[in-house]
């Protein structure tokens, strides 16, 4: 997901409409990169799972070199009691260069793998 918004307040929304019960899976080959890389004041992204959880297995990686230092790029798990879960194996990566902030909202987050801040890609 890139966002390259030249307007103030440019955000980037991406909605799942998702299944109570379930979850969606980043497998571990894969990789969902956010990037919010425009000009505008309000640059930043938004994912939002309406319904299940989300699992993952494989990378998420964040970079927001645009906009305004502190933007929150959110990842909202939107139903009451839904899990977050960064099982073994999973990445959660600030790229270098990165200005905002990453939130992962969720009633239940849990993780079992690092959450770190990458030099580089």
């Amino acid at each position: 997901m890139t966002n390259s918004s030249t307007a103030a307040g440019g955000s980037l929304s991406f909605i799942v409409n998702g299944i109570a019960g379930t979850a969606l899976t980043n497998l571990a080959t894969g990789t969902m990169r956010f990037v919010a890389d425009g000009t505008g004041s309000g640059v930043r992204n938004v994912a939002t799972l309406n319904a299940g959880g989300l699992v993952n297995l494989g990378t998420l990686t964040f970079d927001q070199t645009g906009g305004t230092a502190g933007n929150n790029n959110d990842i909202i798990l939107n139903t009451a009691g839904t899990s977050f879960s960064n099982a073994v194996g999973g990445q959660l990566i600030l790229e270098a260069g990165n200005i905002g902030n990453v939130r992962i909202l969720a009633d239940d987050p849990r993780t079992w793998a690092p959450i770190s801040s990458r030099v580089g890609r």
